[in-house]
């Protein structure tokens, strides 16, 4: 009897006394045998589709939608029906050691992933991250258990050959700042004061894993403008208020929140103001008026009591020389220039 003619593809592979692929057993030769041939051709078509048997893979646990930062996940390491999960070990690519650590290798580690835990309940094999941050992002697979070593010196990821592994992508949305379009440093604070008339341009911004969605609003208006930058074109009074910009990302929303203060023209401005505040004659009568009635006021008092009351002045004197008439007497009689001694002695 012929053997069948796909039995042929068993001698390239396997030799001419027995093949061996992953997860399969030593299958010997027997001519003839077309059932085993198809065996063969079944293991040959799942090595070249990469799919063999025993290839371990990482699945994510019981948790619908994003990944978000804070959120506790569980990852485990899959084997396939039977397989030994004690000779596996979870691992992480670590971008600046350029190798893979080994997760539970011991106490060293937590510097690095404090936060990961290795279990192996009933068999399994899981890893738990507890308040995910952003370095828990990366590449994760579960790989043989390596001898006596902690870091896998392999190439990258994506170069990984023999072990599939699993991408955890953490999103976040942490801060959010309004800028001035095309500032080098131009953050805006709570409040901006605009002249009337004058253009608005303000952007918004956020610290996020990826870009969010943008969105404007303003305080006690049903009013929403889907966009990044808010552009106000010949501000008036009227659109005076609070702004606010709000960022979304995966169920994650933060918001920023800038008054805008809408002034009138530097002219109208002024007369306004000289109309709010007293004048220069209105200061005068204020001020200076009552000071002058006050001066007045005494001056008029004092010219009627100087009329009242005249003073008093001494009769005048005869120019000459006075002498007494006798000593002791308190009466004088005018005497001579040449006169040195008096009249009576």
């Amino acid at each position: 009897m012929m053997s069948s003619p796909s039995c042929g593809l068993y001698q390239l592979i396997g030799g001419a006394e027995a093949a061996t692929l992953p997860g399969s057993q030593h299958i010997r030769k027997l001519p003839g045998s077309a059932t085993m041939c198809g065996a063969f051709i079944f293991l040959l078509a799942l090595r070249l589709a990469g799919a063999s048997p025993g290839v371990p893979t990482v699945q994510l646990l019981d948790h619908e939608g994003p990944v978000l930062e804070g959120d506790n996940v569980t990852l485990e390491c899959m084997a396939g029906p039977g397989a030994d999960m004690s000779s596996f070990s979870f691992q992480k690519y670590s971008p600046w050691l350029q190798s893979w650590v080994q997760l539970d290798a011991g106490a060293r580690l937590r510097c690095w992933f404090y936060a990961v835990a290795v279990s192996r309940p009933g068999g399994r094999l899981l890893l738990d991250i507890a308040r995910l941050q952003r370095w828990h992002e990366g590449a994760y697979r579960c790989a043989p258990m390596p001898l006596n070593d902690t870091f896998v010196p392999e190439p990258g990821p994506s170069n990984a050959s023999g072990e599939a592994t699993f991408m955890l992508h953490v999103d976040y949305l942490r801060d959010v700042w309004v800028t001035w379009p095309d500032a080098w440093c131009g953050t805006v604070g709570d409040t901006v004061t605009v002249t009337e008339g004058e253009d608005l341009e303000l952007e918004c911004a956020a610290e996020a894993s990826r870009p969010p969605k943008f969105d404007w609003t303003r305080d006690g208006e049903a009013w929403t403008l889907q966009a990044q930058a808010l552009g106000l074109r010949g501000l008036q009074q009227d659109q005076a208020g609070t702004y606010r910009c709000h960022a979304r990302l995966s169920g994650l929303t933060q918001s920023r929140a800038v008054t805008v203060l809408v002034e009138p023209p530097a002219g109208t401005q002024r007369l306004a103001e000289t109309a709010q505040t007293p004048g220069a004659l209105a200061l005068v009568l204020a001020v200076v008026l009552p000071v002058v009635l006050l001066v007045v006021l005494a001056t008029v008092l004092a010219a009627w009591v100087q009329c009242r009351h005249p003073a008093k002045s001494p009769p005048p004197e005869v120019s000459g020389q006075r002498i007494p008439i006798f000593k002791g007497s308190l009466e004088s009689v005018q005497g001579g220039a040449g006169d040195t001694h008096p009249l009576v002695r």
